[in-house]
């Protein structure tokens, strides 16, 4: 079953599956509503979202982006993948003093080359 649902005494119980990546995330007494079971877990994680199209040779956790330095040339930063969602990756480290990522056209740069950066 993907869940079970059962009462005892005032309480309700839920019981459900649930992947590696979320189990190490919840701790006893982390819940949802039986209606929509949501689990929120107590210990609170920040993520950088990116566009996932600025990732590239990504294996596993592990990928790179291009940051823009302040001299205006492209700069490889690794960083650590921890999921993603739709077309966005959210990454938990590596851009802790990235201030732009490159967004588009990161499979023709190099480290050192000029950027040419356009507001959209």
């Amino acid at each position: 079953p993907v869940y079970t649902l059962g009462i005892s005494g005032k309480s309700w119980i839920i019981r459900t599956a649930l992947s590696d990546r979320d189990i190490v995330k919840v701790n006893l007494g982390d819940s949802g509503f039986i209606a929509n079971i949501e689990i929120f877990p107590s210990r609170k994680v920040s993520y950088y979202l990116i566009p996932m199209a600025s990732v590239v040779e990504a294996d596993g956790r592990i990928g790179y982006v291009y940051e823009v330095t302040p001299t205006g040339t492209a700069k490889k930063v690794k960083v650590t993948i921890a999921t993603l969602y739709g077309t966005q990756a959210a990454i938990s480290g590596g851009l802790e003093n990235v201030k732009v990522v490159v967004s588009d056209g990161v499979a023709y740069l190099t480290d050192g080359m000029p950027v040419d950066i356009k507001k959209q």
